[in-house]
């Protein structure tokens, strides 16, 4: 499996989703009904800005991925403008002419305080923006004189927003004790990024807050302290191991580590699928899924070497197969309008309530078919029902970036080829294939140690190891056969078995089998009825 096609398909719809005619702002989503017709949203708001940044800048880093020039203007003048408010703060620009007001959704927007952050981390990191290095610590200091030092809440109140807000319509959005959670990974990465003392003090506050309310030594869940927006809780998490590594303080990955071992394997099934909602069954996330792939990811690098096996599972089984690749035209979906005839109605695929939006709000672009491919979504149906939503699609890019970043890494002991997926750098190539068995081929260019990870579900008397042809009876490091430097550089082909198995996952009031071949699904009993993500079994 080659994941590099997947991650630039993903950078041309979050191209693509930018709406030129109104200041290059990222449609919402491009909504699509099972009888294939679609509409686009489109939502001012500072998140998807903040998401795409990051989400492209983390592409450019790992694949040489190009932002066309005029996109990348259009889009640092937004950012630019977004931030350009006494807050110093991602607020929607309220009195530019450029920028259409009905489209203005949050006035003060807690949850995107983590996307502003990441943007701001990535172009003074990847663009060198001193801007960026400069908004970024105003920023930090509005959320130091706003941030609660005993509970993970927002005091908005002498905000500059705030203040204005009553002399216009609308109010701050709802918030909770996770969006401080999230913001800890934010926060670690501008640190990194810049060295700002500011954002290791935030993030020290925010880690003890949710050490201390939204985790327990245990690993067990935390339901009392916490909203159910599963992204924001394992987006904390994520945060309390990065906070850990970065400060050597392993009691944050410790706990995190129990968390995931108990809470968010609950939580993720063994296909990867996981609500939007932790309460619900309904709304399917592949950016969530993405979230605890990655949390195993980070903890595999202090010492949790077995969940590499999950992250290789939730990346074959789930994020690549659940993206939007194919999509026939589509025609228009005429949202039923509300009796004053200023709103639309739909039905939210997460609650599966009604819901309404403003009709200036319900676009149908040009080749709405061809904008949506490449997205991600929270999808229709529990294994189908695909569509483009900008923020899934960025956040589910950042995830594959990340892994596709760690297929092959290096440690004081040598290489390690972490991942069964194809790699290429002057110093190792990686090719996977799967047949009547799979085959990895490491072609070692250096004189080092390598490091091959033998996957924890396979037979281990069907594993087998060459090196420039010869047999191997490697010595195991964990999950990984270790070929010693004295044999490199060559070619080590490791061979071993794929178990096909049918597994019953109960979801939403329906039992789906899936037949598993190794850790792809090759087959689902009943598929979805539009855009599925498998194929349906015999």
């Amino acid at each position: 499996m080659d994941l590099r096609p997947s991650l630039e398909l993903a950078g041309h719809n979050l191209i693509n989703m930018l709406d030129p005619r109104h200041q290059y702002m990222p449609f919402t989503k491009i909504d699509i009904n099972s009888e294939l017709c679609g509409w686009a949203l489109l939502s001012g708001t500072g998140h998807n800005i903040g998401r795409w940044w990051d989400a492209m800048l983390r592409l450019e880093e790992a694949t040489g991925f190009v932002i066309p020039p005029d996109i990348e203007a259009a889009m640092l003048t937004n950012i630019h403008l977004f931030y350009d408010n006494p807050d110093h703060l991602l607020l929607y620009p309220w009195d530019d002419n450029r920028y259409p007001q009905v489209f203005a959704r949050f006035l003060i927007d807690h949850h995107s305080m983590r996307e502003g952050l990441l943007t701001l981390a990535a172009l003074a990191r990847i663009r060198n923006s001193r801007w960026a290095a400069d908004k970024g610590h105003k920023m930090l200091e509005t959320m130091r004189s706003i941030a609660s030092d005993h509970i993970g809440t927002w005091d908005v109140s002498h905000l500059a927003r705030y203040k204005v807000m009553e002399e216009k319509p609308g109010g701050p959005c709802s918030h909770s004790t996770l969006d401080t959670g999230r913001c800890i990974e934010g926060l670690c990465f501008f640190y990194e990024a810049t060295g700002d003392s500011l954002a290791l003090e935030l993030a020290d506050l925010f880690a003890r807050i949710h050490m201390e309310h939204s985790t327990r030594p245990d690993g067990e869940y935390v339901a009392s302290f916490l909203t159910n927006h599963a992204h924001s809780y394992l987006g904390t998490l994520r945060g309390l191991v990065f906070f850990g590594e970065l400060t050597n303080q392993h009691e944050y990955i410790d706990t995190a580590a129990a968390t995931y071992r108990k809470a968010v394997r609950r939580m993720v099934k063994e296909s990867g699928y996981i609500c939007h909602d932790i309460d619900k069954e309904t709304g399917g996330d592949p950016a969530s899924a993405g979230d605890a792939a990655e949390i195993a990811l980070w903890l595999s690098r202090n010492g949790h070497t077995d969940l590499l096996d999950d992250v290789e599972r939730i990346t074959r089984a789930r994020l690549v197969p659940s993206q939007l690749t194919e999509c026939p035209p589509l025609g228009r979906w005429e949202l039923e309008k509300t009796e004053d005839g200023k709103s639309c109605s739909y039905i939210n695929v997460v609650s599966r309530a009604p819901k309404t939006v403003p009709v200036e709000r319900v676009l149908y672009p040009d080749n709405m078919h061809e904008l949506a491919i490449g997205g991600w979504a929270i999808h229709a149906e529990v294994h189908g029902g695909n569509r483009s939503v900008t923020d899934v699609t960025a956040a589910t890019l950042q995830c594959l970036c990340d892994i596709y970043n760690h297929i092959v890494t290096r440690t004081d002991s040598g290489l390690h080829v972490n991942f069964h997926l194809d790699h290429e750098d002057n110093q190792i190539k990686v090719t996977s294939k799967r047949e009547k068995e799979a085959t990895v081929t490491v072609v070692a260019k250096t004189r080092e140690n390598v490091f091959v990870r033998i996957p924890g579900w396979t037979p281990p008397e069907s594993v087998r190891v060459t090196v420039d042809g010869a047999p191997l009876a490697p010595t195991m490091l964990g999950p990984f056969a270790c070929v010693p430097e004295r044999l490199l550089p060559g070619e080590i082909v490791l061979t071993y078995a794929l178990p096909s198995r049918k597994v019953k996952e109960k979801t939403d009031g329906v039992d789906y089998e899936f037949t598993w071949r190794g850790d792809e699904i090759t087959g689902i009993n009943p598929n979805a009825s539009f855009l599925p993500f498998y194929p349906t079994a015999e």
